[in-house]
């Protein structure tokens, strides 16, 4: 073990000491907003406050999450607690650096903050990137070299959706329909196969993130010739469209993990099909059934 990772055992360590069973599971719960509750969050902008800004947010979540697993699949770091059987931990599967959680909180919250665009949720912005950071070290799954990577990548990529994020979207706008859907073909074919060259076994978080892009593209990509869903409307609409759309994107997931992957390249093929449904569905399928069942102003583009 070289010294920068004991010196994170350490850190851990002397982070460790100062907590009890009630303050793990506000860590546990406070490091699901970096994880399961992006199940939430994303659909809850895109179909409920601003489609076009969540589709923007859906597009850099996706990305993060392929370069962070081609990286992490590329550096195959460990996790503290696999080294040192002092750290308390419930565990994580997969490699450790760049910490995902932390990555994805700069990305999430920095794009929000910056179309937001006012000082105090900016605050709450960088205290979300402090605090996701934190509860990694604190709950034992992540070295603080981890999440000081996982804060620069998600820096850089806020920095670049900043600095080209207009130019990039008058290019994408310029395209035909085909030549978009042609681009979306080739990102979410390119991001499958660079998952997998990388890693030692197949990767499965990956494939699923490569399919995400696909569907999820080819949806935006339909969606915005075919429809007028702006995500806008009364508060009840609002409402109504997460009481229905969520639960079927869960219900959705839930057939998924209970049917069984296969192993092998057909598992991961499966992954990536699944996930490809569920983007098309967030992006396309979701709004065209708010809009048929009159949750969504009519007006067209």
């Amino acid at each position: 073990m070289n010294g920068i990772l004991e010196a994170g055992i350490e850190n851990i360590l002397w982070l460790q000491q100062f907590q009890t069973a009630q303050t793990y599971v506000f860590w546990e719960v406070f490091t699901n907003f970096g994880g399961s509750y992006y199940l939430y969050l994303v659909p809850a902008l895109l179909w409920s406050v601003d489609y076009r800004m969540g589709l923007r947010l859906l597009l850099l979540f996706t990305a993060t999450l392929i370069l962070n697993s081609i990286l992490k699949e590329a550096f195959a770091a460990p996790r503290p607690f696999a080294l040192d059987a002092r750290i308390v931990s419930s565990g994580e599967i997969g490699y450790g650096l760049p910490s995902g959680h932390a990555q994805l909180a700069v990305v999430f919250w920095g794009v929000l903050a910056d179309w937001i665009d006012r000082k105090p949720f900016w605050i709450f912005a960088f205290a979300m990137m402090f605090l996701m950071g934190l509860s990694r070290l604190v709950l034992g799954v992540h070295f603080p070299t981890d999440v000081l990577a996982g804060w620069f990548l998600g820096g850089v990529t806020l920095w670049l959706y900043r600095t080209y994020r207009v130019g990039f979207e008058a290019w994408l706008v310029a395209l035909s329909e085909g030549r978009q859907l042609g681009w979306v073909t080739l990102a979410g074919t390119g991001a499958f196969l660079a998952t997998q060259v990388v890693a030692r076994e197949l990767n499965l978080l990956g494939a699923g993130a490569a399919g995400f892009v696909l569907g999820g593209g080819v949806g935006a990509v339909v969606g915005q010739h075919i429809l007028s869903f702006r995500g806008d409307g009364p508060l009840w609409q609002r409402v109504a469209r997460l009481l229905i759309g969520i639960p079927l994107m869960l219900l959705f997931l839930a057939l998924v993990s209970g049917a069984g992957i296969p192993e092998g390249w057909i598992g991961a093929l499966m992954i990536a099909l699944a996930l490809a449904i569920l983007g098309s569905f967030l992006t396309l399928g979701g709004p065209w059934l708010f809009q048929l069942l009159r949750l969504s102003p009519m007006s067209r583009r």
